[in-house]
């Protein structure tokens, strides 16, 4: 349940009040990383994936969640869109 998410649960609250809201969340395993927190793909990719939705047309109260792997980037093979 993304509402238990303090990033997205954020966002939903501007999206309520009107502000166009993109939240970004790493995926990561939390066992075996201790405070290594895999952001190669985030920082590659982050600008590429955000890009397109900074003009789009969105309807009221709308909010786009972009999810990034924990992989390297250049195992990162493209954009998924999928409805929550």
């Amino acid at each position: 349940d993304v509402t238990y998410s303090g990033t997205v649960s954020a966002a939903i609250e501007g999206a309520l009040a009107g502000i166009r809201s993109i939240p970004l969340s790493q995926v990561y395993a939390s066992e075996g990383l201790g405070d290594a927190v895999p952001f190669g793909a985030a920082e590659a990719w982050g600008a590429r994936v955000l890009a397109p939705l900074l003009d789009a047309p969105f309807a009221p109260r709308t909010l786009v969640n972009i999810n990034f792997p924990a992989r390297l980037p250049e195992d990162v093979q493209g954009i998924r869109v999928v409805r929550q």
